[in-house]
Order: structure tokens, then C-alpha cells, then sequence
């Protein structure tokens, strides 16, 4: 809902008030920048944790699969991209009331806030990842 809410609002802008939207993109495209360098971060993190003895303890416990840990990074960082791309190409307009500064104005707000919202729930797979560490702390080895 933020997000579509976002989108209309980068519409109006793009549509009406060019400047007032290249203004946003001057603080969102870093904002972004930030999200995505953080996003990468956290899965740099998960992805050095699957070493072989962690997957096999997981397989003993029947943890798996271990891609759905990636796949909130993965759309944080295409979301991030999308918004980027967008971001640039409103700030490439002219002028307003086209129907370009409009798209690109709607697409920018959808894409920025999608990320922004996208953010928690990614954070919460991190936290749900350290807990399946601790619990596969205690399991022994298996034996091969």
C-alpha cells in the first residue's frame, strides 16, 4: 500500500512540480544507495555462515532449504536497482506534464518506497537466520 502511495505521489510530482520531484530524487538516490549497500552486507553475511559443516547440521535437523533466506535480499537489492534506474531517468526530465516525467515520476516513487518498506521484513530473515545459527549450534557433527 506504501508503496502504490508512493507511486501516485511520484506521478503528481513528475506531472506537476518537475523540480519539487528532482529535489526527491536528490535525497532518494542516495537513500537508496545506502539500502542496497546494506542489503548486501546482510547477505555477504548469511552466504559466509553456509560453510559445509553448518549445511549438514542443518540437513540433521531438517532445516531447509536454505535459498528462502536469500530471497528478501534478492528483491531488496532488484527493487533497489529499479528505483535507482527510475531516480536517474526522472532526473533526466525536462520538463512536466509529459507523459514521460509522469511515468518515470510514478515509477521512482513506487520503486523507492517499495524498497524502504521491503526493508524490515529483509532485517527480519537476518534475525530469523541468527536464530537458526544458535539452534544449529548445539547439533553434533554428523558423521559422514
Amino acid at each position: 500500500m506504501l508503496a502504490l502511495a508512493g507511486g501516485a505521489g511520484g506521478g503528481w510530482l513528475g506531472h506537476d512540480r518537475i523540480e519539487e520531484a528532482h529535489a526527491a530524487a536528490r535525497v532518494a538516490a542516495p537513500l537508496i544507495g545506502i539500502i542496497i549497500g546494506a542489503v548486501v552486507a546482510a547477505l555477504a553475511m548469511i552466504t559466509r555462515a553456509l560453510d559445509t559443516a553448518f549445511l549438514k547440521k542443518a540437513k540433521a535437523a531438517g532445516i531447509t532449504p536454505m535459498s528462502k533466506y536469500f530471497s528478501p535480499f534478492i528483491t531488496i537489492i532488484t527493487l533497489g536497482l529499479l528505483a535507482g534506474v527510475s531516480l536517474l531517468l526522472l532526473s533526466a526530465t525536462k520538463q512536466c506534464g509529459n507523459g514521460w516525467s509522469t511515468a518515470f515520476g510514478a515509477a521512482a516513487g513506487l520503486f523507492t518506497l517499495w524498497t524502504l518498506a521491503g526493508l524490515l521484513p529483509a532485517l527480519g530473515t537476518l534475525i530469523q537466520f541468527t536464530q537458526l545459527l544458535e539452534k544449529t549450534a548445539g547439533i553434533p557433527e554428523p558423521k559422514e
